[in-house]
């Protein structure tokens, strides 16, 4: 692994050395192979929820310098189809982050 930069490690973690709760956001949002999926759905009784964290994941993936691009493939062009890729490597290293 190559070593950070500060300001790549102060976009990270926190003075006490954790790890910030937006890229945690984006960590779960990533569905392997590169593919960042930022939108969740979810349904508690007859309301349904939308958290969208595309903020999160475009910001963490600028702050460590990769490029990405974006699409939709849902087949209405729904908001769950939403996706971010980057590069396998990227995707694997910013997953790795503890």
């Amino acid at each position: 692994m190559s070593k950070l930069t500060k300001k790549q490690n102060d976009f990270l973690y926190t003075k006490d050395g954790k790890l910030r709760s937006n890229v945690k956001r984006a960590q779960d949002a990533y569905s392997g192979n590169g593919i960042f999926r930022p939108v969740e759905t979810g349904h508690r009784g007859g309301r349904g929820t939308v958290r969208d964290v595309s903020c999160d994941v475009t910001s963490l993936i600028n702050a460590m310098g990769y490029k990405y691009t974006t699409g939709n493939n849902a087949v209405r062009g729904g908001k769950s189809g939403d996706f971010i890729k980057v590069s396998k490597v990227a995707g694997k290293k910013i997953n790795s982050f503890k």
